[in-house]
């Protein structure tokens, strides 16, 4: 029985297919290609907020990838600064330590 009701009963609730998207409908296995077939406008609709803000989304994406980027570039001058201020430090140094202990 147990079989019977978690894989063929056409009883059991299952959820739409476009639950994933909003639709909240549960209905009986059976019933579902029929609530989906008859439900085509609703879930279209659906489909198009959900598409919505997925661009909405991916267009924000895009935007803080491109502040990262432009973060990354300074950063990087940053560092190449400060690397080329230490070397010439040591350099300084090692000049320093070469005529002070010849």
């Amino acid at each position: 029985m147990a079989t019977h009701q978690d894989t063929t009963c056409l009883a059991k609730p299952m959820p739409c297919g476009f639950a994933d998207v909003g639709c909240e409908t549960r209905c009986p296995q059976g019933d579902l290609a029929a609530h989906e077939r008859d439900g085509v406008v609703a879930h279209v609709g659906l489909l198009r907020q959900q598409l919505a803000a997925t661009k909405g989304q991916l267009a924000q994406t895009q935007h803080d990838l491109a502040e990262s980027r432009g973060d990354l570039v300074a950063t990087k001058a940053e560092l190449a600064q400060t690397k080329a201020q230490t070397d010439a430090r040591l350099e300084q140094a090692e000049e320093a330590l070469m005529t002070s202990h010849p």
